[in-house]
């Protein structure tokens, strides 16, 4: 990176180009949806994920455990690494709600409150429950499906696919998907950002 600008200052302009451009995919979706493009329009949503998910990937970098190294820009740079990225706040989420239910029960047992051990169990828990197959079964097919939604393309038994086949309900699910996602990343991060300013 530059020496004449810091690398945490890099990371923060990332951070900020990153879920700017995610808004205006999602913007861009919403026309696409008005054109009846919904393949298209998936698409978009999908590189909106991908945008949120190079911001928190860079965020990570500045307040976590990622460090710049010779494959942080391959990595920045790989579809997938963003998809992995937003999978993994995503099951987070979900682990914290987990956890704080089960807190606020009134049938648990006295316990360290957010010891190693309640963590590990609600990890145990959540990657046995159909929430989080779900979750993995969605991302692991994401690259897929936005593939689907940009070209035409025949698959393995001979049957030709478009992105005509997408429907408009596919698209506003994930459209308002993706946008709660990324309401909550400029929530988060950027006011992490000036808290530290």
């Amino acid at each position: 990176m530059k020496e004449n600008i810091s690398q945490n200052d890099v990371l923060h302009l990332v951070i900020t180009l990153s879920l700017e451009n995610a808004e205006k995919f999602l913007d861009d979706a919403q026309i696409l949806i008005k054109n009846s493009s919904y393949g298209h329009a998936y698409a978009f949503t999908v590189l909106a994920l991908e945008e949120i998910g190079k911001a928190v990937y860079c965020n990570w970098t500045i307040n976590g455990p990622l460090k710049v190294d010779d494959d942080f820009l391959k990595r920045l740079r790989d579809h997938k690494t963003k998809q992995k990225v937003i999978k993994e706040v995503e099951k987070l989420v979900v682990l914290k709600t987990e956890m704080d239910n089960y807190r606020k029960s009134k049938n648990r047992r006295k316990a360290p409150s957010k010891s190693p051990i309640e963590r590990d169990f609600f990890l145990a828990k959540l990657e046995s429950s159909s929430q989080f197959k779900s979750l993995e079964a969605f991302y692991g097919s994401l690259e897929k499906f936005k593939q689907l939604a940009l070209y035409v393309d025949i698959n393995e038994n001979g049957i030709p696919s478009s992105p005509s086949f997408f429907t408009k309900d596919i698209c506003d699910f994930n459209l308002n998907f993706v946008k709660s996602i990324l309401s909550s990343a400029k929530t988060s991060m950027l006011a992490h950002k000036e808290q530290k300013s």
